[in-house]
């Protein structure tokens, strides 16, 4: 993924979710910006519960006119051994 830089259209967050972020609708990202643009943090009583709260709020969240990686991370999550208690080294990206 090459990082892109413009004006950002629409930027809406899911409810119920935890998102600490400096983007907004009209927000103007720089070709120098942090690649973080937003950290979406879920809480569920189970890995699995949280994980498939984690997958929808990727899924609604919307950053229109900026490539994300909200779209590669997805499969990511769905796959390589989610559920285990650590990420294999080889499913990063």
């Amino acid at each position: 993924m090459v990082a892109a830089a413009g004006i950002l259209g629409e930027v809406a967050w899911p409810e119920g979710v935890r998102v600490d972020t400096w983007v907004e609708t009209g927000a103007t990202v720089t070709p120098y910006y942090d690649s973080l643009l937003a950290k979406l943090m879920v809480y569920a009583p189970t890995r699995k519960e949280a994980i498939a709260k984690l997958v929808d709020a990727l899924n609604s969240a919307k950053v229109h006119t900026l490539s994300t990686i909200a779209s590669p991370l997805d499969p990511l999550s769905r796959s390589c051994g989610r559920l285990s208690s650590l990420m294999p080294p080889a499913c990063l990206p």
